[in-house]
C-alpha cells in the first residue's frame, strides 16, 4: 500500500507539471477516499437507470464503499458500492476534471442484470451495455428532483452559485396541505440548496413534476423553474442563467436609456420557455411582469460566442424595443423605440387582417376610406379578443370607435401601431359620457349627403391621421362662426365636448362651445 501510494503521489507530481493549473482527480484521494464528484458520477448513473425505465437501486439505498484500485496500477482509480444485491462499479481516469469520463457498471448480483455506461464531467449519461427497459415505473419526486439536478450540472453548471451534485444527502420535508387532495409537493434541503417538487395525484405515465431549483445565499439571487415529465425528461424550464443575464444587462440598458417607458427596477419576472417543439440549434425564452413583456432568443453555440436577441414590450404605453447583447454584456440597440405619439379619441373604422410582416395580424382602416390606416394591438387580453372578434367582419360589423395612443415608429403596419386602451362597438346600447375637447386643431368642411352625414360640417384634424368628427353649435353666434370658416382650409381651434353613438358623422359629434383661428 505505501508502494502504491508513492507511485500515486509521483503520478500526480508529473500530472501536474504538465496539465497544470487543473487539479487532477484521485491526486489528493487516500487510500479508501473518494471525493464528491466520483460520488455524483454514481448518482447520476442511477439517476439515470431510474429515468430511463431500467431496474436499478432504490432512491434511498444506503451503500457500503470502497477504494478497489488493483496494487501498482497507474492511471485510474476503480471504487466500488454495496446495497444489498446490488453492485457498482466506477473507474476514474487520471485526468483533468473537465476531461473525466468515469466507467460504470452496475450489477444485480440475485438475478444478473447488468448496466454499464459512461458518465462524462458535466453528468451526461450515455448507455454502452444496457438492458431492456423494465415496466415504467412511477418516477415520483425524488426522481424528478435527480433529473433536473442532472439537467442543470449538464446545461449550465458553470453559471451555478456552487456545485449541485446527486450525492447530496437532502433532507426531504412533506408540503402537502392536510385535506388537500388531487396534489402532492414535497422539499428538499441541502446545504444552500432548495428544490421544491410537485405533481398532480394522477396515472404515473401522465404525472408531469413541476421543480423549482433556488439558492439559500441572497448573493446568489438563483431560481430556475421548469418541469419533468414520466421519463424523467426536462421539458420545460426557466431560461438558462446566461440568457437571464442577457436580459438583465437589456433590462439595466433600458432603466438607463429609456426609463419613462419601463416601470422599477425591482421587478419580479415570471418566466416560460417558448422554444418551439423539436427546433434544435436555438433556443427562446419570455420573462412577464404585469404590462412588461421581454423576450430572449438565441442560438446554442458557444457562451462566449453567442449574442442574444432581446426585445422589449410595454403594452400599456405600446412602447417597443429590441437590441443584442453580447457574452460579455454589452447591449447594442437594434430598434430604436417611439419617437412620436399621437392620442387616439374615438377613432371611427373598420379592423382588417394584415396579410404583410407587420407585428400584429390586425389593423385599423379609418373612415371615411382613404384618412389612414394604422396597425392595431390590445392593451390587454379582453382588448385584443374584441379586437379579433371584429376582424373582417362585414361591415357594419367590422366597426366601432376606438381610444389609446399611436405609436411611430414601429414595425406595424404603416409603420405605426394603435394601442388600444378602450372600444365601442358600433351598435345599438348605452352612450358614454360625453368627452371633453379642448383645442384640437383642423378644418372645417362640408358634409355630403347620405346617411348618417347628421349636421352640414364635420371636423378634419390636422396631422398624419385626418380623423373625422361631427358638428353641432352650442350658440347661434358659434354656429354663423362654423358657417363662416367652412370649406376655406384655414385651421381652425375647436372646444366642446365629444358625444358617440350620435345620428352625425362617422356617428360621433362634438357640440362646439368655442371656435378660433390658428394664426
Amino acid at each position: 500500500m505505501v508502494r502504491n501510494r508513492l507511485v500515486t503521489v509521483v503520478a500526480c507530481l508529473v500530472s501536474l507539471v504538465l496539465l497544470s493549473p487543473f487539479a487532477l482527480s484521485g491526486c489528493n484521494q487516500r487510500s479508501g477516499d473518494m471525493s464528491a464528484e466520483v460520488r455524483a458520477a454514481r448518482e447520476a448513473a442511477l439517476a439515470h437507470m431510474r429515468t430511463q425505465g431500467f431496474e436499478a437501486p432504490d432512491v434511498d439505498a444506503r451503500w457500503s464503499e470502497e477504494e478497489t484500485t488493483p496494487e501498482g496500477l497507474l492511471g485510474a482509480n476503480h471504487y466500488q458500492w454495496r446495497s444489498g444485491d446490488w453492485l457498482v462499479t466506477l473507474i476514474v481516469p487520471v485526468v483533468a476534471p473537465d476531461a473525466t469520463v468515469y466507467s460504470v457498471s452496475v450489477v444485480n448480483e440475485s438475478n444478473g442484470t447488468t448496466w454499464e455506461g459512461q458518465v462524462d464531467a458535466a453528468g451526461v449519461v450515455t448507455d454502452v451495455n444496457a438492458p431492456e427497459p423494465a415496466s415504467p415505473a412511477f418516477l415520483g419526486p425524488q426522481g424528478a428532483r435527480d433529473a433536473v439536478i442532472v439537467y442543470l450540472s449538464g446545461q449550465s453548471g458553470a453559471l451555478l452559485p456552487e456545485p449541485l451534485p446527486l450525492g447530496l444527502d437532502w433532507a426531504e420535508e412533506d408540503m402537502n396541505k392536510e385535506g388537500l387532495l388531487g396534489g402532492a409537493s414535497y422539499r428538499y434541503t441541502a446545504g444552500n440548496w432548495l428544490i421544491t417538487v410537485s405533481y398532480p395525484i394522477v396515472a404515473p405515465d401522465s404525472t408531469i413534476y413541476n421543480v423549482v431549483v433556488e439558492h439559500a445565499s441572497e448573493a446568489a439571487g438563483y431560481r430556475w423553474e421548469g418541469e419533468v415529465n414520466p421519463q424523467g425528461e426536462v421539458v420545460k424550464g426557466a431560461a438558462p442563467e446566461a440568457a437571464r443575464a442577457a436580459c438583465d444587462s437589456a433590462w439595466r440598458y433600458l432603466i438607463q436609456e429609456h426609463g419613462a417607458q419601463v416601470t422599477g427596477e425591482s421587478v419580479v419576472w415570471s418566466e416560460e420557455n417558448i422554444t418551439p417543439e423539436g427546433q434544435v440549434g436555438s433556443a427562446a425564452y419570455r420573462r412577464t411582469a404585469g404590462d412588461m413583456v421581454m423576450t430572449v432568443a438565441y442560438p446554442i453555440t458557444a457562451l462566449e460566442e453567442t449574442v442574444y436577441r432581446v426585445s422589449f414590450d410595454n403594452t400599456a404605453t405600446g412602447f417597443h424595443w429590441e437590441g443584442d447583447v453580447d457574452a460579455n454584456g454589452q447591449v447594442s440597440e437594434q430598434y430604436a423605440p417611439s419617437s412620436q405619439t399621437v392620442a387616439a379619441i374615438a377613432w371611427y373604422g373598420g379592423v382588417r387582417t394584415d396579410s404583410g410582416a407587420a407585428r400584429t395580424n390586425d389593423y385599423l382602416m379609418l373612415l371615411p376610406e382613404g384618412c389612414g390606416e394604422v396597425g392595431l394591438a390590445g392593451a390587454d387580453e379582453e382588448l385584443e379578443t374584441q379586437i379579433v372578434a371584429l376582424r373582417d367582419q362585414t361591415e357594419p360589423g367590422n366597426l366601432a370607435h376606438f381610444w389609446g395612443t399611436v405609436y411611430c415608429p414601429q414595425p406595424d403596419h404603416g409603420g405605426c401601431q394603435l394601442l388600444v386602451t378602450r372600444l365601442r362597438i358600433d351598435q345599438a346600447g348605452p352612450l358614454p359620457d360625453p368627452e371633453p375637447v379642448e383645442g384640437w386643431v383642423g378644418q372645417i368642411v362640408s358634409v355630403p349627403a347620405g346617411a348618417r352625414s347628421g349636421g352640414d360640417d364635420y371636423l378634419v384634424l390636422a396631422g398624419d391621421f385626418p380623423v373625422q368628427y361631427g358638428l353641432d353649435a352650442a350658440t347661434e353666434p358659434i354656429a354663423d362662426q362654423i358657417q363662416a370658416v367652412r370649406d376655406s382650409g384655414a385651421a381652425m381651434s375647436v372646444w366642446g365636448e365629444l358625444n358617440i353613438g350620435v345620428m352625425d358623422w362617422n356617428g360621433a359629434q362634438i357640440r362646439v362651445t368655442r371656435i378660433e383661428t390658428v394664426e
